[in-house]
């Protein structure tokens, strides 16, 4: 198949990065199409953004118990 250099539909990403209570670093990413009947509004985005809950990071006495 012949690359045209273009995707068929442009789109849109979202990327949340923190480090948890363990120390470890993790990600959330959403990527999808926009000008289509089934785009994701990025208000649905903000919304699933909103439920991510930080927690402070455990103590070495919490670890090791």
């Amino acid at each position: 198949m012949a690359r045209t250099g273009r995707c068929r539909t442009d789109g849109k990403s979202t990327t949340f990065a923190f480090q948890n209570a363990e120390g470890d670093l993790v990600a959330w990413s959403f990527v999808g199409p926009t000008g289509v009947a089934e785009e994701v509004p990025d208000a649905t985005v903000g919304k699933i953004l909103g439920t991510v809950r930080l927690s402070e990071r455990l103590s070495e006495d919490a670890t090791t118990s």
